[in-house]
């Protein structure tokens, strides 16, 4: 397996042990069942744990095939002008038909 994670090109042992990483958690976010004949896609685990750190680390959610660097979506929960202060002036409100504002996007 690449070493190599993420298109920050992190160390995987180093990004997987580091302190920060670890912590304790009372609750399952994710489970993976796979038949015991069907392999596993280490890239799709790698993305959907990255994809679980930056929606506890942010109020954001990922698109489906969603990689990291790519843009992330500002929960609706988040006001304007909290998204003012937590993604200033990084993201991007899209027009919608109902001419509500959100569904935004952001780079964090």
């Amino acid at each position: 397996m690449d070493r190599k994670i993420g298109g920050g090109g992190r160390d995987f042992c180093n990004w997987l042990c580091h302190p920060n990483q670890l912590r304790e958690v009372a609750f399952v976010k994710l489970s993976f069942l796979y038949p015991a004949s069907t392999g596993r896609n280490m890239e799709e685990v790698m993305r959907v744990l990255e994809s679980l750190q930056k929606a506890n680390t942010h109020k954001v959610a990922t698109l489906t095939n969603w990689k990291w660097g790519d843009s992330v979506v500002i929960l609706p929960l988040v006001s304007q002008d909290e998204a003012n202060k937590m993604f200033p002036p990084s993201y991007k409100t899209v027009d919608l038909p109902s001419k509500k504002k959100y569904l935004r996007f952001t780079d964090v």
